[in-house]
C-alpha cells in the first residue's frame, strides 16, 4: 500500500484592510486653527507693546511743542477744505480767552515747571538742565542796578527842589549856578540809566505812522520788555521759595 503525502497546510492569510480615507478638510481646519492661534498671539504682543502708557501720556502732553502758525499758503489750502465756521471760530474763541488769561512771565513759569518736573522724575540727571536754565533767567533779567536808575533821578529831583524851597525861606542863601548844574547832571545821568518802557513805547508811538520802526530802537523796546518780564519772573520765583 503506497504512502501519499499530504500537502502542507496553508498559514492563515490575515486581509490587509485599508484605512479609512482621511477627510480633507480636517487638516485644513486644524492649520487653520493654529494660524488664528498664531496670528491672536502676534496682534495680542503688539497691542500690549504698542498700547500707550497713560502716565506716559501725561508726561509727553507737558513736553509736546507749542503750536506754530499757519503760513499764508497753508491758511489757503486749508480754506479751500471749507472748514466749519461755527465750530472753527467757537474754538478760536476759546483759545483767545485762555491767551487774555495768561500772566506776563508766563513762559518763564512754564519753564520753571517743566525743571521743576524734570527735578522730580530724574533727580540727579536733571541738576545740570535746572542750572542751566537758571542760569538763562539770570542773564535774560534787567539787571539789578537798572531798577533803581529812575528811582534815584526822582530821589535827586526831590532833594533839588526841597534845597529850592528851603533857599525861599532862607533870606541871602542861594545855590551857585555850579551847584545847580551839577545836581542836574546827576539827574540826567540817573535818568538815562534807565529809561522807563512807557518812554521806549512813547518814542515809538511819535514815529511817522504806516512806516516801518527803526530796526534798532524797536530791538532795543523789545529786549527791555523781555528783560522786565524776566527780572520779574525772577523776583517772583524768589518769593515761592
Amino acid at each position: 500500500r503506497g504512502y501519499v503525502a499530504q500537502p502542507e497546510p496553508l498559514p492563515d492569510r490575515q486581509v490587509m484592510t485599508a484605512p479609512p480615507p482621511v477627510k480633507p478638510w480636517k487638516p485644513f481646519a486644524a492649520g487653520m486653527a493654529t494660524m488664528l492661534v498664531i496670528a491672536s498671539s502676534v496682534a495680542w504682543g503688539w497691542q500690549t507693546m504698542h498700547t500707550p502708557d497713560p502716565a506716559q501720556t501725561q508726561l509727553d502732553a507737558t513736553l509736546a511743542p507749542l503750536p506754530d502758525e499757519l503760513s499764508k499758503a497753508q491758511l489757503q489750502a486749508l480754506r479751500q477744505a471749507s472748514p466749519s465756521p461755527v465750530a472753527g471760530l467757537s474754538k478760536t474763541q476759546n483759545r483767545l480767552a485762555q491767551l487774555r488769561e495768561l500772566k506776563p512771565d508766563w513762559a518763564w513759569r512754564y519753564g520753571d515747571s517743566l525743571v521743576q518736573q524734570a527735578l522730580i522724575l530724574w533727580p540727579q540727571e536733571a541738576k545740570p538742565l535746572a542750572q542751566q536754565w537758571q542760569q538763562q533767567v539770570n542773564v535774560a533779567a534787567l539787571p539789578q542796578p537798572y531798577l533803581t536808575g529812575w528811582h534815584q533821578g526822582m530821589t535827586e529831583l526831590q532833594q533839588l527842589a526841597n534845597r529850592l524851597n528851603a533857599l525861599d525861606e532862607q533870606r541871602g542863601k542861594y545855590m551857585t549856578v555850579s551847584e545847580l548844574k551839577s545836581a542836574v547832571f546827576i539827574m540826567l545821568q540817573a535818568f538815562n540809566s534807565a529809561v522807563p518802557a512807557e518812554e521806549q513805547l512813547r518814542q515809538l508811538a511819535d514815529l511817522p505812522e504806516n512806516q516801518p520802526w527803526p530796526a534798532a530802537q524797536q530791538s532795543q523796546t523789545e529786549q527791555h520788555l523781555q528783560q522786565l518780564i524776566a527780572r520779574y519772573a525772577l523776583m517772583k520765583q524768589k518769593t515761592a521759595e
